[in-house]
């Protein structure tokens, strides 16, 4: 009898305690598996407060309707005065670091800007459309074509590659670009890298990624 009131007596001082250091555990083990979570998932880029603006390119030389992806078009007759307007924007903006895709209406602009020598970037290129690339949309006789415009994340364009692989690619040149001591990066590009860099900024959803309209010469900026 006494014995079973000494361990009632036990039970009801240190339940408390027993069920706060099982609160404590949990509370820990919790943390622990989301920092692991953060750590293993590539979505998380790891901040380092780096501004990275980037720049399209100007208008290209081809006539509209036409898919040209990756393929290196000329740029148009107007080049001089977009190219102007562009530098005029980015007067007095001093940058640690320039980048650039390969393709020549990046390379042109960038080096109108006074940028003559950026770090080249193969992941910095337009969506790669493959076989469709340089045909007028309304011509193409492909039924992969209604696929691509049905879910044109995870569809490819016959011989090119899916949106979703842009977005990795543009992930992982992000990630090695917040391995570097670097503040304020200009980034001359394409609309498709702008939008995957929004999606993964977290500046819109990428359902909407098609929804923010990226025009020629435009400016946008993050901070990673």
């Amino acid at each position: 009898m006494v014995n079973n009131a000494f361990n009632s007596f036990i039970l009801k001082q240190y339940n408390p305690i027993v069920f706060n250091l099982h609160s404590l555990f949990f509370c820990l083990c919790s943390f622990v598996f989301c920092l692991l979570s953060l750590l293993s998932n590539p979505k998380h880029l790891q901040s380092n407060n780096m501004n990275l603006t980037f720049i399209r390119h100007t208008s290209v030389a081809i006539e509209p309707g036409i898919c040209y992806g990756q393929s290196d078009v000329e740029v148009s007759a107007t080049f001089k005065a977009e190219a102007q307007q562009v530098r005029s924007k980015l007067l007095q903006r001093p940058f640690d670091a320039v980048y650039c895709s390969p393709l020549s209406r990046c390379l042109k602009l960038a080096s109108f800007c006074g940028y003559t020598e950026p770090v080249i970037d193969d992941r910095l290129m337009e969506l790669n459309f493959g076989a469709w690339e340089m045909k007028a949309w309304s011509d193409i006789q492909d039924p992969q074509l209604q696929l691509w415009f049905d879910n044109w994340v995870e569809a490819i364009p016959t011989g090119g590659e899916s949106f979703a692989s842009l977005i990795v690619r543009v992930q992982e040149f992000l990630e090695d670009l917040i391995t570097l001591p670097f503040h304020d990066v200009i980034i001359f590009t394409h609309a498709g890298v702008i939008r995957a860099a929004g999606i993964l900024a977290g500046v819109f959803a990428t359902s909407e990624a098609f929804d923010y309209q990226v025009g020629y010469g435009d400016a946008f900026k993050i901070t990673i």
